[in-house]
């Protein structure tokens, strides 16, 4: 088994180089709210069936702080039936925000990236910035984003930060102690210069950028994905150019899965993707991820069948507890999640459960928003 725990350790030493290097070198922007805003915003939203979250998106969006004359909100309806489209539509009698409603023509498997394109198409401004209808944003993100790009004139893609907001239930902070992980990793990798994790809820780029490579051409067959694969293209364009928002002014935060089935098919959803990104690292960490996951729920078999000793098994829970603990430590002075302690016990040992599960779900066909996708296929309807 040395083989293996050599492995193991491999695994978990480029993760912890990654938090490291977040926690002492990548440095949080800093804006000055005095100053006065430069540039202009298309802000994206892609819905379908929304009509609960989206209220409360508009309410955020019409408290932004930021000239009204230098952003527009885009939204591209994606065949949504439970209302949401009337109230975008009743919502824009009421509002003096400058809206321009879509309708998602279906030119591939995936949604997102299809309202996306359309919307970049009509978009007012060259710098594009996508967030979720169930997206809490702050007053300050887009001056926020603002004073990044007068920093970074040159930046064509900027990842912005993802907070999971957890109601008090276990599904819930597991979620949410999984979020902050990601962040970590996420930023770490954008210091090392090796990024291979965004998310789509806060993302920004410029339609020069956008239109250079293409869009999303070659990986349109993939159902999700509109942030991966389009940070995958820019950094191999111009990787100096793509940079991690590190504000918490620019912090985005949504809700959690209600349910731990519907976490397990978000996740799949998500780790679908994986097989069609090209970045090594991106790949190495996930498999060791998964490893180390499967190792943990089969270590007290192994152990019992002779085939591993106490030694290794207590050395394996040790070193997973340990950068468990330590990406949410990190976390924490940033997202400011000081939560995360609670649970945290239980969350470690049923995660690598959830682990296993989501890797299974992500070989099937499933549902998504009423639709039925899977991996690199079109999606249905």
């Amino acid at each position: 088994m040395t083989w293996l725990y050599t492995i193991v350790i491999i695994g978990y030493a480029m993760l912890i180089l990654l938090l490291v290097k977040e926690a002492l070198s990548y440095q949080r922007n800093k804006i000055n709210l005095l100053s006065s805003p430069v540039y202009g915003f298309s802000v994206v939203v892609n819905y379908r069936n929304e009509s609960k979250n989206l209220p409360h998106l508009l309410t955020c969006l019409q408290q932004l702080d930021y000239p009204s004359h230098l952003w527009e909100l885009i939204l591209v309806n994606d065949g949504s039936d439970d209302g949401s489209a009337e109230l975008i539509d009743s919502f824009k009698q009421k509002t003096k925000l400058n809206m321009l409603s879509l309708t998602r023509l279906q030119e591939s498997a995936s949604a997102k990236k299809d309202g996306i394109q359309q919307a970049v198409d009509h978009a007012q401004f060259e710098h594009i910035i996508c967030t979720d209808a169930d997206a809490h944003i702050p007053s300050t993100w887009l001056q926020a984003f603002d004073t990044f790009f007068r920093q970074h004139p040159k930046a064509h893609f900027v990842a912005g930060p993802v907070w999971l907001e957890p109601n008090g239930s276990l599904v819930s902070r597991l979620q949410s102690n999984e979020m902050i992980a990601l962040q970590m990793m996420t930023i770490g990798a954008f210091a090392h210069r090796q990024p291979f994790l965004c998310n789509g809820a806060n993302m920004a780029f410029t339609r020069e950028a956008f239109t250079a490579v293409d869009g999303y051409n070659g990986n349109r067959q993939v159902s999700s994905g509109d942030d991966v694969f389009l940070l995958e293209k820019l950094s191999a364009e111009d990787l100096d150019k793509c940079h991690y928002l590190k504000d918490r002014h620019a912090i985005i935060s949504t809700s959690t899965k209600s349910s731990w089935i519907g976490m397990i098919k978000q996740r799949a959803r998500w780790a679908q993707k994986s097989g069609h990104t090209k970045s090594r690292l991106g790949k190495l960490i996930s498999l060791q991820v998964l490893a180390m996951n499967l190792l943990i729920i089969a270590s007290p078999v192994l152990y019992f069948l002779n085939w591993m000793s106490l030694e290794f098994l207590v050395a394996t829970w040790t070193t997973k507890f340990f950068v468990d603990a330590l990406s949410l430590v990190i976390g924490q002075q940033f997202f400011e999640d000081r939560g995360w302690q609670r649970g945290f016990v239980v969350c470690f040992l049923i995660y690598p459960i959830a682990v296993a599960q989501i890797a299974l779900w992500s070989l099937r066909k499933h549902q998504w928003h009423g639709r039925s996708v899977s991996l690199g296929r079109q999606a249905e309807g």
